[in-house]
């Protein structure tokens, strides 16, 4: 029977440049897929940027047009460009909470034209806080940042609740984790596996035969990352050991981030969160990860590398691998296979051909 081909759009938000790493895997796999972002505005992070759909500032005028005069002539550019996009795709895969229109208004006009239309949930918006609420180590139940929790509707449940199922309501499928699909009805989720970048080289063991271990922790939010906690476990270290160097760095280029995991050892990502993006790129380049221990990641991966650790055991579990040696280098190793196995682009690209039926 034939079929039409997949014509995929990816956008509009490049969160940890998921968009970017998406439409790379698809297009190894032959897909016809694009990312685009909305503007052309500065990020700390320097991801590759998409197809700019819109750049209209203020900076002539600023008396004439203001903040709200500029969005209210940016959204009528999207609302102009939107069927043209209705024309050329027949998938959309949407990066929560964005669609094209405000509102999601877009989404019951997407239906009416059978097109295919996925929602990622990779954040605080769909997370629900209760979903391990007697969990004294889970992200929700640690979160410092209160500006990210009032956006993210965290004290206002229903509402998120209401917003997560009206995004279901709409979406052929929702591509998630379990901490992020608790409140949808039909639970049978696209697991959302996130692709790395191909590392500069195949193997890294040469850089664990120095004496010197380097641990790094690039907290993207440290607020949420748990660094207030993580930092004094470092520090304590940097005091006992002479051969343990520590690198704190936040908001930097994701191009200096690489650079210094392709030379340093350990990766302290987060606590009450399992590994994501970061983690990825830090075993593509054989490092060690630490992470928290959310439960299902580690049932979804029983041959996980991760070191999944809580607030009280990860000075231990630190000092268990700087200690020794050849666990280090065993789990660099297992580190490099596991990046290879399962977030590669090409693994990657196949998983997501096959899982949201593309061609």
């Amino acid at each position: 029977m034939w079929r039409k081909k997949s014509r995929v759009f990816v956008g509009p938000l490049n969160l940890a440049n998921l968009s970017n790493a998406i439409v790379e895997a698809l297009k190894g796999e032959g897909i016809n897929a694009r990312f685009y972002q909305y503007g052309n505005f500065e990020q700390p992070f320097n991801y590759k940027k998409g197809k700019v759909v819109y750049k209209f500032k203020n900076g002539f005028f600023p008396k004439l047009f203001n903040k709200n005069t500029t969005a209210l002539i940016n959204r009528l550019i999207i609302n102009l460009i939107f069927p043209y996009w209705l024309i050329k795709y027949n998938t959309f895969i949407f990066i929560s909470p964005r669609s094209f229109l405000h509102n999601n208004l877009d989404l019951p006009i997407l239906r009416f034209f059978s097109k295919k239309v996925f929602f990622i949930f990779a954040g605080c918006v769909e997370r629900d806080p209760a979903y391990q609420h007697d969990n004294p180590e889970y992200i929700c139940n640690r979160c410092l940042d209160e500006e990210k929790k009032a956006m993210a509707f965290c004290y206002k449940i229903e509402k998120k609740k209401a917003f997560v199922q009206k995004l279901e309501k709409y979406s052929t499928k929702i591509i998630s984790q379990d901490d992020c699909a608790s409140f949808l009805k039909n639970k049978n989720i696209v697991w959302l596996i996130v692709p790395g970048q191909i590392p500069k080289r195949k193997n890294y063991l040469k850089k664990f035969e120095e004496n010197k271990i380097r641990i790094v922790h690039f907290p993207s939010n440290p607020l949420v990352k748990m660094s207030h906690i993580i930092m004094p476990v470092l520090e304590q270290l940097d005091e006992k050991y002479d051969n343990v160097e520590i690198i704190y760095k936040t908001g930097i280029p994701n191009d200096e981030v690489l650079g210094e995991l392709e030379r340093n050892h350990i990766l302290v990502d987060c606590l009450g969160l399992g590994y994501g993006a970061l983690g990825i790129e830090a075993m593509a380049r054989g490092c060690i990860i630490f992470t928290g221990k959310t439960g299902f990641i580690e049932n979804k991966f029983p041959d996980l590398p991760v070191i999944c650790s809580t607030s009280q055991s990860l000075l231990a579990d630190l000092e268990n691998i700087i200690q020794d040696k050849e666990k280090r280098m065993q789990l660099s190793i297992k580190s490099m296979e596991f990046y290879k196995k399962y977030h590669s682009p090409d693994k990657i690209g196949k998983y997501y051909k096959e899982e949201l039926d593309l061609h």
